[in-house]
């Protein structure tokens, strides 16, 4: 899929991640205990691996991947999974490694402008995005953006020793909007 840069109107920007902009800094990220503790980022990432994975995304017909940009700087990723046109749905993950950079909102701009850009441009209906219970600054970004919350997966993760809940967390285009794929036309009323 080709991949779009996505400006937004603040300092937020989205641009298609490919693997020659896998840094030692961003490896840094996926190795930071801290920054993955919420994710299914495994330990010991390598700039080989880092980039094996850049590549993996970018080449499948099923995803989209794209650097969050903020003021310019490369502060996280974001990318829409199982991209799935018959039915209309995709996933949305995101990460956000710079901790200089979190609470400042740039997670949920950066939904904000993937969930946009699905809807109006991959005209998918329903987005969804999988939370460990736990992660309670990540359900915020997703509610700030506009996500409800979906359905409850018990015991769905193992996290820190323990199983632990997966929220999952969607939200649905506009029925009425021109997007939409389901949405009525005059032919269809």
């Amino acid at each position: 899929m080709r991949v779009p840069t996505i400006n937004g109107d603040g300092p937020v920007r989205l641009a298609p991640l490919e693997p020659a902009q896998v840094t030692e800094a961003y490896v840094g990220w996926l190795n930071d205990p801290v920054v993955t503790r919420f994710t299914e980022v495994s330990a010991g990432q390598t700039l080989q691996s880092a980039r094996a994975y850049v590549e993996n995304t970018v080449t499948s017909p099923d995803s989209a991947l794209w650097a969050i940009h903020f003021d310019g700087t490369h502060v996280g990723n974001i990318r829409l999974t199982h991209i799935r046109r018959r039915h209309a749905r995709a996933e949305v993950a995101l990460i956000v490694g710079s901790r200089p950079h979190w609470g400042r909102g740039i997670a949920s701009a950066a939904v904000v402008l993937v969930t946009d850009f699905a809807f109006a441009s991959l005209r998918l209906h329903k987005l969804s995005a999988g939370i460990f219970a736990p992660n309670v600054a990540s359900r915020r970004c997703f509610e700030k953006a506009g996500y409800f919350h979906d359905a409850i997966l018990k015991d769905h993760a193992w996290f820190e020793g323990a199983f632990c809940d997966v929220l999952q967390m969607a939200r649905l285009a506009p029925p009425s909007s021109p997007s939409s794929p389901h949405a009525p036309t005059e032919a269809n009323r």
